[in-house]
């Protein structure tokens, strides 16, 4: 009778374990969902600071198992563990995709299941490439990433590298035609790899989130932080960048110097909009103005230190070797036909190595 006392009441325990989940939470229930994506040219972003990643791009538990699960290409990831709302979880994929531009090959459009209490209980991704072809494309971005990682070395300094990277990717960027023949916007010559750091690895075509989401990720790869701003007002993005304790603006679509589209000049840039402040950003005096942007809560550009920098009017490349910044410095009348090599030192002191 002992036994069968003890067998019935273990019976009893594991099926009250096994049902449990029923009790507490309800039957599973399915939905869809749709992220905004920057690489799918959506520039209207929530950015709840709650759920994103810290200064130090540390990630929440949540935010990790989303991330892994999305690069191991999984079609369901469970999310119980979490109790994270299905109002939230829009947003909370969204930024781990946003955050993460090595994700180039997931789709904006995500189911999940949820229980009666609305808490997620796994999220059902979708992916834009998959099998040989997404196999082809991770290839193409890290032969990419590690190239342009090879610009910079451990003697710079964070923000000598922040430079390197910035003028590697404007060198090289192109900005595709969009428009059509009368200078209007055609949604379907705008295609989304252009908005993808992906796009830059593979032909080096793209508009302002390429630029934006391929920054980025180089320079998190470099133990920079590096944040997305996203302005629905403008369909634009840029960076905030973390140098030396303080937050900066930077627009690499601005500074790309190329005027014709289709067409890219080696070397030639700006750097007007490199390392600068909220207010300098605003200014509706500028080449161009920011406003409408979405970042971070805490990411705020206070510093003006950069707003008045040597790099302000360098077109040109700006190559940082052994401590020293070296860029050409063309005399300001167009009746001379050459240019200066010039050389600075860390302290400002500057001096003409030819011409």
């Amino acid at each position: 009778m002992k036994k069968i006392f003890f067998q019935t009441l273990i019976c009893f325990i594991v099926i009250s374990l096994l049902i449990s989940p029923v009790f507490a939470y309800g039957f599973v229930k399915e939905a869809e969902g749709e992220a905004a994506l920057l690489q799918e040219g959506n520039y209207d972003i929530e950015t709840s600071c709650s759920t994103r990643l810290s200064q130090t791009r540390t990630m929440s538990a949540l935010e990790t198992a989303i991330y892994n699960g999305l690069m191991a290409e999984s079609s369901e990831i469970d999310l119980t563990a979490y109790r994270i709302h299905i109002d939230d979880i829009e947003n909370v994929f969204a930024n781990v995709v946003n955050d993460n531009p090595d994700l180039f090959f997931v789709s904006s459009s995500l189911g999940f299941t949820y229980y009666s209490n609305n808490m997620v209980a796994e999220l059902k991704p979708q992916y834009a490439i998959t099998g040989s072809e997404l196999e082809e494309a991770r290839a193409i971005f890290n032969s990419g990433a590690q190239k342009a990682l090879a610009e910079v070395d451990s003697s710079m300094s964070d923000l000598q590298k922040a430079i390197t990277i910035h003028d590697y990717i404007c060198s090289l960027a192109c900005y595709p035609t969009i428009y059509d023949e009368n200078g209007y916007y055609d949604e379907e010559l705008d295609l989304d790899i252009y908005h993808s750091a992906y796009g830059f690895f593979y032909d080096q075509t793209i508009v302002c989130a390429g630029y934006t989401l391929t920054y980025s990720y180089l320079l998190n790869q470099l133990a920079i932080p590096c944040e997305y701003v996203a302005s629905d007002a403008m369909t634009h993005a840029w960076n905030k960048v973390y140098i030396n304790g303080q937050w900066y603006n930077a627009d690499l679509t601005f500074d790309d110097y190329d005027d014709n589209y289709d067409e890219t000049t080696y070397g030639a840039m700006r750097h007007a909009y490199f390392l600068k402040s909220d207010s300098y950003f605003a200014s509706s005096s500028k080449i161009a103005w920011h406003f409408g942007g979405s970042t971070y809560d805490g990411c705020s550009a206070t510093s003006t230190l950069y707003d008045d920098a040597f790099w302000d009017d360098v077109i040109s490349r700006i190559y940082c070797v052994d401590g020293y910044y070296y860029y050409l410095d063309p005399p300001s009348s167009t009746a001379v036909n050459y240019t200066y090599l010039k050389r600075r030192a860390e302290n400002g002191t500057e001096s003409n190595v030819c011409t």
